[in-house]
């Protein structure tokens, strides 16, 4: 079976990874899956690439991390020809810089856009996803991977009389070239939880996470097999270089489906042990800074009913990089492999 995505219409039925999403983290997952020589389809909902930088293109819009930084490092080649005009670059050049990656290494062609998934439930029989998607299609997938970011599920705050109001108002993350009124995102938890995920026994992602976020590492969380969470709650995610974030969780990723090819396994997801401790460690180091005393949006404070909870690993992106490589060495440690 070919690992390049097929038009609509002629697309495998099954396959070894579903990913969702087309910015920095998909189009690195396609990438690199497509290297491993495994099969998948990839979605995307908007027209193009981009993730963050494709939806949110109000004035202003920026990286807050330096040009250099904010870019993918696992060609030499791609940074060397790309030359940043300034040191904090916005949005249509960082847009134009994932353009240019999806066509340098021919990445566009490996998307379904304007595909919407709405649902993702997992068979325990055939021990696998079932991906369904808003034209109606339904593909089955060994392996779940969600690269939709940390902020891409808008959030529109309870404003009063805002169902009254007659004029025009456009929220950040669905900009219409128009000027806007408001911003807010449900961050973090809230873009998975959107994909309308079902694990084992038909449990649903908001009631597992219904007091708070559950995963180990930030990657996986315990009842949903197979499922890999790019720059998940329970990860640096936001508070580092996300790029740096991105690529080393997909790494990461791609090294486990490796290792599981060699080892002619099939199903992965934490130990109750493992996961229980790490949300434990991402807990105690929270609760030594001032975070989780302050309402914000790291707290989930901006969305009505949210569990108060400090959803970002803290312990630095060096320490949490050497967690994953730790548990990697010692052949996936935490996580029960059949």
């Amino acid at each position: 079976m070919s690992s390049t995505s097929p038009p609509s219409g002629h697309r495998p039925a099954e396959v070894d990874a579903v990913v969702v999403g087309a910015g920095f983290s998909g189009l690195y997952a396609v990438h690199r899956l497509r290297g491993l020589g495994l099969t998948y389809l990839a979605f995307e909902q908007g027209s193009g690439v981009g993730g963050t930088w494709y939806w949110n293109r109000y004035p202003g819009a920026s990286s807050d991390s330096e040009s250099w930084v904010y870019s993918f490092t696992f060609s030499p080649e791609l940074e060397q020809e790309w030359t940043w005009s300034c040191r904090f670059p916005e949005q249509p050049e960082i847009l134009r810089y994932l353009e240019h990656v999806a066509e340098r290494f021919d990445l566009k062609s490996q998307f379904d856009f304007y595909t919407k998934v709405i649902g993702a439930h997992w068979e325990e029989a055939g021990r696998c996803w079932r991906v369904q998607t808003a034209q109606g299609e339904e593909i089955r997938a060994r392996f779940l991977i969600t690269a939709v970011g940390c902020l891409s599920a808008a959030q529109v705050p309870e404003i009063p009389g805002l169902e009254n109001f007659q004029g025009e108002w456009y929220h950040t993350g669905e900009w219409p070239h128009a000027p806007v009124d408001f911003s807010g995102f449900d961050a973090l938890t809230g873009p998975l939880m959107r994909l309308g995920i079902r694990g084992r026994d038909g449990q649903t992602l908001q009631d597992k996470w219904a007091e708070g976020p559950q995963t180990y590492l930030g990657v996986s969380t315990r009842g949903f097999p197979n499922l890999f969470m790019i720059t998940g709650p329970g990860s640096p995610s936001v508070l580092g270089n996300m790029p740096t974030s991105i690529e080393q969780h997909v790494d990461w990723i791609c090294d486990c489906l490796t290792h599981m090819r060699q080892h002619g396994a099939t199903l992965i997801e934490p130990a109750p042990e493992a996961e229980l401790e790490w949300g434990q460690h991402v807990k105690e180091l929270a609760d030594a800074t001032l975070f989780p005393q302050t309402d914000s949006w790291y707290m989930g404070a901006n969305i009505p009913g949210k569990p108060r909870v400090f959803m970002p690993y803290i312990g630095g992106f060096g320490t949490y990089r050497r967690l994953c490589e730790d548990v990697a060495a010692k052949g996936y440690e935490g996580f029960l492999l059949a």
